[in-house]
């Protein structure tokens, strides 16, 4: 492992995707104030040598690093964890999902007003969470309710893995209100 990390670009990379997994090229160019063709060539060579993992959602290649055991590289995520990790790493999906931590059951009209976008973007992001059977969906009357399938491993990933700062400044009161 010491010379795959060797160069200190490598090992910036390498530990704000330990302490981010999940985030994609544009992103790392952003927080690590890197050139994009450099940042590319060392997310390739660590891919290469096995030290990260990626998979694409959304349009974007996300990046995952992978644990030392002493002898090897091995994976550390499964495939469920790298897509909701992928998912609270984008600031619309996570609001949804803090409301959803906090408030449990919550009518589709509740979720627009709280997250404050239209009915075309909430849709948008509860089908990205229901085709990843990340949140169940119920009908009352002419109004659908959405919840968490599994709040607990959200909620697990959550503390393990905590959202950049920026993502969460603008609906900070609600991270502060899940007591994360």
């Amino acid at each position: 492992m010491k010379e795959v990390l060797d160069l200190e670009s490598r090992r910036r990379i390498f530990e704000l995707l330990t302490e981010y997994p999940g985030l994609h090229l544009r992103e790392l160019e952003r927080r690590l104030g890197m050139d994009v063709r450099g940042l590319q060539y060392h997310l390739e060579y660590l891919e290469a040598r096995g030290a990260l993992t990626t998979l694409r959602e959304g349009g974007y290649l996300r990046y995952y690093p992978r644990e030392w055991d002493e002898t090897q590289f091995r994976e550390q995520y499964g495939p469920a964890e790298k897509r909701m990790l992928a998912l609270l790493r984008q600031r619309r999906p996570l609001q949804l999902m803090l409301i959803l931590l906090e408030q449990g059951d919550v009518a589709g009209p509740m979720l627009r007003g709280e997250m404050g976008v239209g009915a075309a973007t909430l849709n948008y992001h509860l089908r990205k969470l229901l085709r990843l059977r990340l949140v169940d969906v119920r009908t009352a009357g002419r109004v659908k309710h959405y919840q968490l399938r599994n709040p607990e491993s959200v909620l697990q990933l959550l503390i393990r893995f905590r959202p950049p700062a920026d993502l969460v400044e603008d609906f900070l009161d609600l991270w502060e209100r899940v007591g994360l």
